[in-house]
């Protein structure tokens, strides 16, 4: 985001995000379809997913759709808008949050697959 607001003069060149919302074995082929592959691209790095559920053959950092939404929407305001972030888009994980809490409280985190790749997430 740093890139593009130097590169644009401290403005956000695009009028829309797209969110590809489908599962990780769809995004691959709804992202190279030919009408969208002229569309420009952001890529989230280094952001660890805290998903409940195991992604065979895909890193940890392959966000579920809410937390690039998340994600994006917080590295946007801080970079386009205010560094100081007072928690706006924090409800968006609403949801996310409840169910997350929830697996953890149905299963043994010791026993989800998803938990014994990223052992931080028992804690």
């Amino acid at each position: 985001m740093n890139r593009l607001k130097v590169e644009h003069d401290g403005n956000f060149p695009y009028e829309r995000v797209i969110f590809i919302d489908s599962t990780w074995n769809q995004t691959h082929k709804i992202s190279h379809d030919p009408r969208l592959i002229h569309i420009p691209r952001v890529k989230l790095c280094g952001i660890e997913s805290l998903f409940w559920r195991y992604q065979r053959g895909n890193p940890t950092t392959h966000l579920a759709t809410i937390e690039a939404v998340y994600h994006f929407s917080l590295i946007y305001y801080r970079a386009f808008v205010s560094q100081e972030y007072e928690g706006d888009f924090d409800n968006l994980l609403f949801l996310f949050r409840y169910m997350f809490n929830k697996i953890r409280q149905l299963y043994d985190p010791k026993l989800l697959r998803a938990y014994a790749t990223r052992p931080h997430l028992t804690e």
